[in-house]
């Protein structure tokens, strides 16, 4: 999955060439991550990777990690040390993880990279940077929307009817944000999400609207795969109604 960041040297310093991008073996301590460079390498439970970022201010950016044999888990951190996003991908034989953030300050960040299992074996992982420009009001409403989508699904975790009803108030906050990023498969899944919830509290009606928004937003995208899981979707709960 991708899921909510990513890291940089200063903008004046970064080479744009074109060719096959450099591939970097990690030191012990914190290395930095160029634009058009891959790092890879190993990582086993209970280690961690951290490498630095230089942004300037107001600059989006959003780094790739795929993974082979464990799930990711990243943590960004501004230039003052404190937690400024976080995502963690699934378990799985290979993940794709992202996170991004646009940046409030000039300085260096520090991006952890861990597995998101302590008793996870070694596997293999490569970071990238994905992307790295100004910011423009669609990343803002981008990065917006992924951290309202795992607020929502913080929520879900905690199981409770007031906990659920209040993570489709935060999907319904991301679907919003998503579709000002025109990111429409973005904003299906939150709306899909919203739909799961509601069959979850035994709502499949207000599910099935949902679901069929998902569905709607979905038609104009190339992705035969999420349209195919928005159609399970509506045909599912149409099956709880009865119907």
């Amino acid at each position: 999955m991708l899921a909510l960041a990513g890291f940089v040297s200063p903008v004046s310093a970064v080479s744009f060439g074109v060719g096959v991008p450099t591939i970097q073996t990690l030191p012990e301590t914190p290395s930095r991550l160029e634009v058009g460079a891959r790092a890879v390498g190993e990582l086993a439970g209970g280690e961690a990777r951290s490498f630095r970022i230089f942004l300037d201010a107001d600059r989006y950016l959003r780094v790739v990690v795929e993974t082979k044999g464990f799930g990711a888990a990243l943590l960004l951190f501004g230039p003052d040390g404190k937690e400024v996003s976080r995502a963690e991908g699934s378990d799985g034989p290979a993940e794709t993880t992202e996170i991004s953030l646009v940046s409030a300050v000039p300085g260096e960040h520090r991006l952890e990279l861990h597995s998101s299992s302590k008793e996870a074996p070694a596997g293999h992982y490569e970071i990238r940077i994905g992307d790295l420009r100004v910011a423009t009001a669609e990343d803002r409403s981008r990065v917006a929307a992924v951290a309202a989508v795992a607020e929502a699904e913080r929520l879900r975790t905690e199981g409770s009817e007031d906990a659920l009803r209040k993570a489709t108030q935060k999907y319904e906050e991301s679907a919003v944000l998503w579709h000002a990023a025109r990111d429409p498969i973005g904003e299906a899944k939150s709306l899909g999400g919203i739909g799961e919830v509601f069959n979850d509290l035994g709502e499949s009606r207000r599910a099935l609207e949902y679901h069929e928004r998902a569905l709607e937003a979905l038609r104009a995208t190339p992705d035969r795969a999420a349209q195919a899981r928005a159609w399970n979707n509506v045909g599912y709960t149409h099956h709880l109604l009865g119907e």
